[in-house]
């Protein structure tokens, strides 16, 4: 989580797949699945929000989707966790 530190582990994230809006391909849709990480702008290292797929593509532009819906035990169920909160998910 962004500002914490907090991990949230053995998450399962319900979103169906994400969309990055991108600056030359225009707005892409990957299906979750096929997602490896995504870190949302995080200045200076990220100027931008960053998809990587499972294959080593990157994709830089804005993540569309807000708020990431998740589920998990230790949250009691599932939730909605909005973009800004978040640091990075990695599967």
């Amino acid at each position: 989580m962004r500002g914490t530190g907090q991990v949230l582990n053995q998450v399962t994230i319900l979103e169906r797949a994400f969309q990055v809006d991108t600056p030359d391909l225009g707005v892409l849709s990957v299906l979750t699945p096929r997602i490896k990480t995504i870190v949302y702008k995080n200045l200076p290292s990220y100027p931008a929000d960053m998809l990587r797929t499972i294959n080593g593509t990157e994709f830089n532009g804005v993540v569309q989707n807000d708020p990431v819906r998740m589920q998990s035990a230790d949250l009691d169920g599932v939730v909605s966790v909005s973009k800004a909160k978040i640091l990075s998910i990695i599967w």
